[in-house]
C-alpha cells in the first residue's frame, strides 16, 4: 500500500518555481476564460461502463450524461436516470452504482429525507453485490462493482481487496491506454502514491479534464490534497492561456496555435 505524497517538487520543479509558472499562466489567461474548463461537459470518461453498452441499448450516452449530472449536484436527476436505466437496460450495473452515489450524498443532508436516502442507497448496494456474485449471470459483473457494493455496505476491508484485484487485473492495459482509470483504481485500492502519479500523467497527457474529476467517488481519497488540486489548476491555466492565444490569433487572422496535450 502506498503512502501519501509529502514532497513539494513537481516533475523536477521546486515548489517556488512551480507556483511562479502557475502565476504566469494565470496572468496570461484572459479573465473571460476563467472556469472554462470546469464548466465543460464530461469528455468520455466511461470506465468500466463502456463494456455494458451494446446493440439495442436505448441510452448509449448514459454514463457521460449522468456523470455530468452528478458532478453538477443534480442528485434527483441522477436517481431518476438510474431508475430508467435499471428498467430499460439492466445489463449495466452503472444504473445501480451512480444512483447509489446520489442517494448516499443526499443521505448526508439534514432532515428526515436523509434516512430514506441512506436506506435506498443500502438497497442498491445490496442489489449490486448480489449481481456481482450471481453465478448464473450471463455476464460477470467486474470486481470493481463488487468493491463499491461492499464499501457502501460498510465493509471496507473486503472492498479494498476487490479494488486491489481489479487494479491488478487492469494495470497492464491501463498503463498504455487510460491513466485516469488507472488513478481511479489505484486510489480505491489504497495506493495513494501510485494513484497521484497516474493522476499527474493524466493531466500531462490530456487536452482537457472533465468536470467529473471534481466529484468522482473513485478519486475521493485524492480530492483536496495539495498534489491533486495543484495539477488540476495547472492544466486549467494552461488551457485558459491557450484559449486566449487562439482567440487573439483568430482576431489577427493568423492560424491558431494547437491546444496543448491530447484527449483521453
Amino acid at each position: 500500500m502506498g503512502t501519501p505524497f509529502t514532497s513539494r517538487t513537481f516533475a523536477g520543479v521546486e515548489a517556488g518555481a512551480f507556483f511562479f509558472i502557475l502565476l504566469l499562466g494565470a496572468l496570461a489567461g484572459a479573465a473571460g476564460f476563467l472556469w472554462t474548463l470546469e464548466s465543460a461537459p464530461p469528455q468520455g470518461i466511461t470506465r468500466v461502463g463502456a463494456g455494458f453498452v451494446g446493440p439495442g441499448d436505448p441510452d448509449r450516452g448514459f454514463i457521460n450524461r449522468v456523470q455530468g449530472l452528478y458532478a453538477m449536484g443534480d442528485d434527483q436527476a441522477v436517481i431518476q436516470a438510474g431508475v430508467i436505466r435499471r428498467r430499460d437496460w439492466p445489463a449495466d450495473p452503472n444504473g445501480w452504482l451512480l444512483a447509489a452515489f446520489a442517494h448516499e450524498r443526499l443521505g448526508q443532508e439534514p432532515g428526515l429525507n436523509a434516512l430514506y436516502n441512506r436506506a435506498a442507497a443500502q438497497d442498491l448496494w445490496q442489489e449490486l453485490l448480489d449481481q456481482s456474485r450471481d453465478p448464473s449471470a450471463k455476464r460477470r459483473v467486474p470486481t470493481y462493482y463488487e468493491g463499491w457494493a461492499l464499501m457502501g455496505l460498510g465493509r471496507p476491508l473486503p472492498a479494498r481487496e476487490c479494488f486491489g484485484r481489479w487494479s491488478d487485473a487492469t494495470s497492464v492495459r491501463l498503463l498504455s491506454s487510460n491513466s485516469y482509470n488507472q488513478a481511479c483504481y489505484l486510489a480505491l485500492a489504497g495506493d495513494h502514491e501510485a494513484a497521484l502519479a497516474a493522476w499527474v500523467n493524466t493531466v500531462l497527457r490530456s487536452q482537457r479534464l472533465p468536470v467529473w474529476t471534481q466529484s468522482d467517488p473513485d478519486l475521493e481519497s485524492l480530492h483536496g490534497t495539495f498534489e491533486f488540486e495543484i495539477w488540476r489548476t495547472w492544466r486549467r491555466l494552461i488551457l485558459e492561456d491557450a484559449a486566449a492565444r487562439r482567440a487573439e490569433s483568430l482576431r489577427d487572422g493568423a492560424p491558431p496555435p494547437p491546444v496543448p496535450g491530447r484527449q483521453f
